[in-house]
């Protein structure tokens, strides 16, 4: 008697994951989603922050090696009339700023002599320093 035998055929795999590694696939995707969220809900408070903090008379640098100022709204000053925010590069090298409280003219610095307060800034050594001068224009 011959038997008919057929050879049994390998069960399906399927796709093995340990708790472990699910576990840890959920933080992941929760993590991410957490992220973009706040990212999503911070985007206009960011961008009501900087407002408000030029509104302040914050300096904001955009490049570091060059000069910025800004004046300081006199809302924000005590006792006195005007006051500036500046960033020098450290660079080492002299900066000279002169403020004019009269308006200049396109042709260029006016012929009359006048008389304002400068401010000498730069870096030496590593640190900044202000040294006000008075300034013939």
């Amino acid at each position: 008697m011959h038997r008919m035998t057929s050879e049994p055929t390998p069960p399906k795999r399927r796709p093995r994951i340990s708790l472990l590694s699910l576990l840890l696939l959920m933080a992941v995707v929760g993590t991410t989603l957490m992220t973009w969220m706040q990212w999503r809900e911070l985007g206009p408070l960011r961008t009501e922050n900087r407002r408000l903090k030029e509104e302040r008379g914050d300096l904001f640098v955009a490049d570091p090696k060059r000069v910025h100022a800004i004046r300081i709204p006199k809302d924000f000053v005590t006792n006195q009339n005007y006051a500036f925010r500046v960033w020098v590069p450290r660079d080492g090298r002299k900066y000279f700023a002169v403020m004019c409280l009269e308006a200049l003219p396109r042709a260029g610095v006016p012929a009359t002599e006048q008389w304002s307060d400068g401010l000498a800034l730069g870096t030496s050594g590593g640190k900044a320093y202000a040294s006000s001068t008075p300034v013939r224009t």
